[in-house]
């Protein structure tokens, strides 16, 4: 096996640090995140994104890597986009989540849009240096397992059918980026009440200027999210039967949602990774600086011991992030779903992983651990906001169950 990265990918790395380190305050992000993550209006969030970075990385071709060649971008497969969203993380932190939302969304399209979906939204990521995007999936005290074949459980909010638009009225929680976002790529909705979830729910794409559709709240949340993280409330929206995710054609989209689950936690734990090396390093330089007894600390066998399992623990997630990428980009050139095994047990390790460098940190910082003055903490509280995120470690573990059983090993192509 091959351990060597290409001359590309090592470009497109290499093309991330340079535009990181000449343009990224990465003081600045944190402290713009802090703010983003407390606003109450959109107006509030817009003027306090650090546009010109963002700009710099769309003018870079960072931020339509993966987007297809056929429509004007990168064209290069989910290892590369991890590589450079990890990249970005290192650099930055929280500033790679934006970019590992572009490729999700270039990914979503890819594998679900049509081709008139396609090229109006694909034209607006290559004009638009602000473009930003959001989900709309989850929803307030109920079950919204769209997999169950249980009647009366699913998602609540519903699209009705008239002529060639649904109209829809529902709401919807904890849309991260949905603060700034031009289109809801994807919104899950129910188009019956009757029968099984499984069978009647659907995925439509809508603009975010449509009438009927509103931010109903912005949530604050302990960690930082330069975009927002918002609730919506659609009211009689109408939306064209075209834009259900994939065309009309494609009536139940409920499952297809989940085949490209791997990638879609590849790629924002890439960038997490990368701020977790970065987190490591100066933890590292930390126990190296500091001095007690009339030696530094690193000298102490026991911060030694946990400091080197930082590394451990790290280099061993990135390997199977790594790993989780290939597959994925094999999986999708081959028109293959992807094995959601992959993502699962990357959910479950870099959670697990993040959750003991928090502690290692805490041990090796002390009080400090808390200051804004340093990015540790930061990293801390963003870690317990996202630990939700795709399921939590148990559920990622027990989801993999079914799959294990059939086959203990999944499948490598």
């Amino acid at each position: 096996m091959d351990f060597h990265l290409s001359k590309e990918q090592k470009a497109w790395v290499e093309v991330a640090r340079e535009v990181c380190e000449k343009y990224v305050d990465a003081d600045d992000i944190r402290r713009r995140a802090d703010i983003s993550s407390q606003v109450n209006t959109r107006e509030e969030l817009y003027d306090n994104m650090p546009w010109e970075v963002i700009e710099k990385m769309h003018e870079a071709g960072l931020r339509t890597l993966v987007m297809p060649k056929k429509y004007g971008g990168g064209g290069a497969g989910w290892l590369t986009g991890a590589l450079v969203a990890e990249e970005v993380g290192y650099q930055a932190g929280i500033l790679s989540r934006a970019i590992a939302q572009d490729h999700m969304y270039c990914g979503r399209l890819e594998f679900s849009g049509s081709e008139r979906q396609k090229e109006e939204i694909y034209a607006e990521m290559l004009s638009d240096k602000r473009w930003i995007g959001c989900v709309a999936i989850l929803e307030k005290d109920l079950n919204v397992d769209y997999t169950t074949e249980k009647e009366g459980f699913g998602f609540k909010c519903f699209a009705r059918r008239e002529g060639d638009e649904y109209v829809i009225n529902g709401r919807k929680t904890d849309s991260r980026g949905g603060g700034l976002a031009k289109w809801i790529m994807p919104l899950a909705v129910r188009t019956s009440m009757k029968g099984k979830p499984s069978e009647n729910t659907t995925r439509l794409i809508v603009r975010t200027d449509t009438p009927g559709v509103s931010i109903e709240k912005f949530n604050h949340l302990i960690g930082e999210d330069l975009t927002g993280n918002v609730d919506w409330l659609f009211e009689d929206a109408r939306v064209p039967v075209e834009n259900v995710f994939g065309g009309a054609d494609k009536a139940n989209q409920g499952i297809a949602g989940l085949q490209l689950y791997t990638s879609m936690k590849v790629m924002p734990f890439s960038g997490l990774i990368g701020w977790a090396r970065k987190i490591y390093e100066l933890t590292l330089e930390y126990a190296k600086s500091k001095t007690q007894g009339g030696r530094p600390i690193i000298e102490q066998g026991q911060i030694a011991a946990i400091v080197s399992e930082m590394a451990v623990r790290i280099e061993t997630v990135r390997l199977l992030m790594l790993k989780a990428a290939y597959q994925c980009e094999v999986d999708f050139r081959a028109g293959r779903p992807q094995n959601r095994v992959w993502g699962l047990w990357l959910n479950y390790c870099y959670k697990d992983v993040a959750s003991r460098l928090c502690q290692i940190a805490s041990e090796v910082f002390g009080y400090r651990v808390a200051d804004k003055e340093l990015p540790i903490e930061a990293y801390i509280r963003y870690f317990y906001s996202m630990y939700y995120g795709g399921g939590t470690p148990l559920n990622a573990l027990a989801e993999c169950a079914p799959s294990l059983i059939k086959n203990p090993w999944p499948e490598v192509h």
